[in-house]
Parts: C-alpha cells; structure tokens; sequence
C-alpha cells in the first residue's frame, strides 16, 4: 500500500512538474557573437557541405552509369544517365545560392558550368582525331565541357538522343567530361569539409574570431547575402532580359533536356535552404537571425520563397515552348522573383549590416 501511495504522489508531482513547465514561455532568442557563431556552423554543416558533399556523390553515381553506358549502349542505359545529369545539375543549381569561397578561388563555375556553350566547337572536337583523354578535358576551355556539355552529348541537338547514335567518340567524351567533373565537386567538397583543419569550413564559422580568410561576422553574413541576392537578380533580371524577354530562344541555358524551369526552382531552393538553414538535414539558418529583429520580414522573405518556387512550377511547358505558350506565367515568376530580391537587397542585407558590428 505504502509503495502505492509512493507512486501516486510521485506520478502526480510529475504531472504538476511538466504542467507547469508547458506553461513557461520559451526563452527569448538573442542575437549575440556566440550565437551567431552557432547559426553559422548550422548553416555550413547541413546546407554548404552537405550540398557539395551531395554534388560529389551524385557525380559519381553519374560516372559510374556512363561507365555502364561505354559498357553496354543501351537506351534503358542512356536514359539512367540522363535522370543522373538531371540529379546532379539540381544538386549544382542549389550550391549557386552560396557562391563564395572555394567555387570562386577554383574557378569551378566557368570550369563546371559555362554558359553558353559552345556546341560549335565540340561538334569540331568530336569530327577530329584528337585523343579524348583527361588530361584533354583538363586543358580546353570551360565552354567546351562541364554540365552543359554532357548535357549536349546525353540528350542531343533535339533533347531526343537514342543509344544507338551515340558514338565512341562521344563515349570517350562523356568519360573524360564527368571525371572532370568529378574531381571539380570532390575539391569542392574537401573544401568545405567539417572536420577539415584545412578549407573553408572553420574560417567560415570562425569568422571575427582567429578565422585567417575572414576577418569579421559581418564579412561571411554578408557573402550569405549578397549570393542570394545576385542568384535572384541572375533569375529575375539577367535571365528575364535575356531569356524571358520572349526574343531570344536561343539564348537558353539548358535547351537539350528541356529542363529549364526545374534549374530556376533548384536555383530559388538553393536561397531558401541558405534562408531556412536545411537541405538534407535542418537546422538553423539566416531567419534565426533576422526573425529576431524583425518578424514581418521573415514571415515576407519566406512567403516569398514559397510564392517563387510556386509560380515557377506554374509553368508546365519545357521552356522554349512556354517563351509562346506561357508568357503570362513566365511574367509573373520574374515579378515574384523580382520581390523577393527586393526584400533580400533593399531589407534584409540592410539590417544585417545594422545589427552585426
């Protein structure tokens, strides 16, 4: 009876206990050196590494299936391939909401990712003798390989490539192309790498605080800043000038797999997973900071996010059909854009170089 009783007053004092803690308001967030130290080791760990640890890997996995379509030239082979270059240029499109650091220093964007390529010229190439080797690839310019490039050689001049046209010479091709490809996204993401003593990591997080690359927080909030802000202004600006002004089809990044639009979504994604600090694993990112400053901006910036990445999935037609079929949708993604650039350039960086001294 005794041991009874002893429960009771035991289950019941729980109870009282955990009452009264669901009644206590949640700590105030503050924004401090310290804090905002740990906000930015969230953001390099579950979305800067992360992503380029994620490009690496998903190069590979591309690597390995044109291994098997050198092997056997199938059309079931070829199509595994293009759904891997379709992966790996998302995961590519994501990583441009954060270009700084090493993808600067290494030249990766103009090495990976060039534009516009130069299908001229690899048509050339491919009609020559010369060895396709790696050391080849290593060599010729950035408008010749990369992305678009495997792109060009996996879907073909009319995005409807079958395996039986491809030849050993594009083969040989696509193998050199991903292995550079492959050791681009493995520096990258050495680079970045958590428990490197070397790279960018720890400068980063470490930034104001012995950091030898940067030399204050302010430094590293504003790259966070600035990056978003000139992917937005790339996507409602240079592209709507170039590319949505409706005159110039020729003039799009991705003509072969008809896979545009998907790019600009990864490319709005890419901003928010720096703004909500989570690609495969959450955590915190620049709305911990900006939330404490100002709440209606942050409710802004992230209904904004969300009103992009919609209105860009409203466009259902490949790209260079929908410049004539979907002008109106094509319109009202660049205005949604264009908002949420405003919000980032002419709010959000403002009060971060307010309130980070």
């Amino acid at each position: 009876m005794k041991n009874i009783r002893t429960f009771l007053v035991i289950s019941i004092t729980s109870v009282v206990l955990n009452a009264c803690k669901k009644d206590e308001p949640a700590p105030i967030p503050v924004d401090s050196f310290s804090s905002r130290q740990l906000l930015l080791s969230d953001i390099a760990t579950n979305v800067i590494s992360a992503t380029y640890r994620d490009l690496n890997d998903k190069s590979i996995a591309l690597g390995s299936n044109i291994d098997e379509l050198i092997f056997s030239a199938t059309d079931e082979n070829l199509n595994i391939c293009k759904a891997d270059w379709k992966v790996l240029k998302s995961v590519w499109a994501q990583t441009e909401g954060f270009a700084f650091g090493p993808v600067v220093t290494e030249n990766a964007v103009s090495r990976m990712n060039a534009w516009p390529l130069n299908k001229n010229g690899i048509d050339s190439i491919l009609a020559t003798s010369v060895s396709l080797t790696i050391s080849y690839v290593n060599s010729i310019s950035g408008d010749l390989k990369g992305l678009q490039a495997i792109e060009y050689m996996l879907f073909g001049a009319n995005g409807n490539k079958v395996a039986s046209e491809l030849t050993q010479r594009e083969l040989s091709f696509l193998s050199a192309l991903i292995i550079n490809i492959q050791s681009i996204s493995a520096k990258l993401a050495l680079e970045w790498k958590t428990d490197s003593s070397v790279g960018y990591f720890k400068p980063f997080v470490y930034a104001g605080d012995g950091s030898g690359i940067y030399s204050s927080q302010i430094t590293v909030f504003e790259l966070l800043a600035n990056s978003m802000i000139g992917l937005a202004d790339r996507i409602g600006g240079n592209v709507a000038i170039e590319q949505f002004n409706l005159t110039n089809q020729n003039l799009e990044e991705i003509p072969y797999s008809a896979n545009s639009i998907k790019i600009f979504k990864d490319n709005i994604q890419g901003i928010k997973n720096i703004y909500i600090g989570s690609y495969l694993t959450d955590g915190k990112g620049l709305e911990d900071f900006i939330v404490i400053h100002n709440t209606a901006l942050n409710t802004k910036i992230k209904q904004q996010l969300d009103e992009a990445l919609a209105a860009l999935a409203a466009i259902t037609d490949p790209f260079g059909i929908a410049i004539t079929t979907q002008a109106t949708q094509i319109q009202t993604a660049v205005s949604k854009v264009n908002l949420l650039k405003s919000s980032l350039k002419d709010e959000m960086l403002p009060l971060i170089k307010s309130k980070i001294s």
